[in-house]
């Protein structure tokens, strides 16, 4: 089983909504056995619920996550910039930060490349 966190940067609420957004999306799928957990962090004073500010992923192999997650890129960056770290169980970890849907290839590949050392 590999294991990853995605961190993603913007504002509390910005954050949350990616967060949620992508372990939605991953969750949804049906041809991917994944489970996606988001973290809540907790409710700040006056607040109703936390935000979640980390997406937690477990998957057993990554490709079809990586296609996943090129795919909710090229919506999400359709509406504005995105930026992620994402964190392997290494302790790696990659910045990404995509600000048009045609950079989405470039992310993919890249991701494949360091799963698959």
């Amino acid at each position: 089983m590999l294991e990853f966190s995605f961190e993603f940067a913007g504002t509390p609420k910005e954050v949350d909504a990616d967060t949620r957004g992508l372990a939605h999306w991953l969750e949804s799928a049906e041809d991917i056995d994944v489970d996606a957990k988001a973290r809540v962090a907790p409710p700040q004073s006056g607040e109703q619920g936390g935000l979640a500010d980390l997406l937690q992923v477990v998957v057993a192999v990554a490709p079809p996550l990586i296609t996943l997650l090129g795919t909710w890129l090229t919506r999400r960056s359709a509406s504005g910039p995105v930026e992620f770290t994402i964190r392997l169980s290494t302790g790696e970890s990659e910045s990404v930060v995509v600000t048009s849907p045609d950079q989405v290839p470039t992310v993919e590949r890249s991701l494949r490349q360091r799963l698959q050392r």
